[in-house]
Formats: structure tokens, C-alpha cells, sequence
């Protein structure tokens, strides 16, 4: 009974079925006791292995929605030529809360190995952090030039440091910008949206990133 009611999570309106809703969130959990009770009752030689095994069946396309079945390959998925591949990251500031640096350099490796094998012809990441003076932590430049992404635009939120250093939001593009612009939104959160019009043969393509901090939201936001 408690599976049937997770599986039904997606399709109920959660303003009206919180707790369905809520027992959607311990739908992995609950699908793998009674895959272990299907294979009880099948040793039992009991019928109930049936019932168990209806429910899984019924649960089929959300297992196939909450579990990944794929094989990962190291260059991604094959793009075609006049494909657009567009990747959206938080950073988590370039691990600039790590405990010590060598972690650091070890975490942020992995971060640009993942955007190289990506070949994304967009970057939109956020709690981006970076040096804007140039030496070994302007990670604006290092993206830039090591990954070949020689246009982008930087939102420049949080100065740190005397205003060496800023966090934000920052769109990297293969193709020129044509323009940009920048709404900052009222505090207490600081932050902002930012756009970039890509120009893509001949056309331009407005691509929006953000972060947003949904912990701060109070219920008047919840009501608009």
C-alpha cells in the first residue's frame, strides 16, 4: 500500500496529496523491500511473490525514472554538427570552502575534466568563484583559454578580498555575444540573472542563468 501510494506522487497535485507526496520521497526505499519480499515469498514458494511482483511492475516507470541504467561514456553522448549543447553547473565556488588546498586543486580538477569531456558549446555556471586579477586562480581566464571558450560574461556578485575575488554566475559561449544585460534582485539575497544573447548562425539566442537560495523564501513568495 505505501509503494502504491509513491508511485502515485507524479501524478497527484501535491497541494491537495501532501502526504502522497511525501511518501514519493521514500520511493526508492520502498521499492527495494519489496523487491526483497518478492524474493522471500519466491524462496517461500508462497503466492504472495505474485503480489510483490505486480506492484514492481506497476512501479516499472519510476524505477526506470529514479534508478539510471546507462552506461556513462567519457566524451558523452555524440553531437551531432548543428546541435547545441548547453551545460548548467553550480561550482559550489570552486571549492573555496575546502579544508585545505592540495583538496581544493584535487576537487576543481575533476570540475574541468567534467567540462572538457562535456564539450559543451555553453557553460551557464553558478557559485562560479575567481580571481579577476591575473595569476593562478582566475579560473575565467584558465576556462577560457584551456577549454576554448574565449567569449563569456561574469556577474561579479560577491567581491571577496579587497575585490580581488568574486562569486556569480557566469555564461561561457563558443559563439560571439552580442549583448548582455544584468537584474540584480532585491535584497536580503544577493544575486542576479543574467543574459547573453549568443550570436548562432546568424541568429541570436538569449540564454538566462541563475542561482536562486529557495531556504530564504518565505511564504508571501510561495503565495505569488
Amino acid at each position: 500500500a505505501l509503494l502504491l501510494a509513491s508511485i502515485m506522487a507524479p501524478y497527484l497535485n501535491p497541494g491537495k496529496w501532501w502526504p502522497i507526496a511525501l511518501m514519493g520521497l521514500f520511493f526508492p526505499l520502498l521499492a527495494i523491500i519489496t523487491l526483497l519480499f518478492f524474493f522471500f515469498w519466491l524462496f517461500a514458494r508462497s503466492r504472495k511473490a505474485m503480489l510483490s511482483l505486480v506492484f514492481l511492475l506497476l512501479s516499472l516507470p519510476n524505477i526506470i525514472s529514479t534508478f539510471g541504467f546507462s552506461f556513462p561514456s567519457k566524451s558523452g553522448p555524440k553531437k551531432n554538427k548543428d546541435d547545441l549543447r548547453i551545460l548548467s553547473w553550480n561550482t559550489g565556488l570552486m571549492n573555496y570552502s575546502a579544508p585545505d588546498s592540495n583538496t581544493a586543486i584535487r576537487y576543481n580538477e575533476v570540475i574541468f575534466r567534467k567540462l572538457k569531456d562535456a564539450d559543451a558549446d555553453i557553460l551557464c555556471l553558478q557559485e562560479f568563484f575567481t580571481a579577476v586579477i591575473p595569476h593562478h586562480l582566475n579560473f575565467i581566464d584558465s576556462i577560457a583559454g584551456m577549454l576554448n571558450y574565449p567569449y563569456y560574461y561574469f556577474s561579479y556578485d560577491r567581491p571577496k578580498f579587497e575585490g580581488k575575488f568574486y562569486s556569480g554566475s557566469i555564461i561561457f559561449s563558443r559563439y560571439p555575444i552580442a549583448d548582455t544585460q544584468k537584474v540584480v534582485y532585491p535584497g536580503p539575497f544577493i544575486g542576479s540573472i543574467i543574459r547573453a544573447g549568443v550570436i548562432i548562425s546568424g541568429d541570436t539566442v538569449d540564454i538566462f542563468t541563475t542561482r536562486l537560495q529557495s531556504v530564504h523564501f518565505q511564504r508571501e513568495d510561495y503565495m505569488e
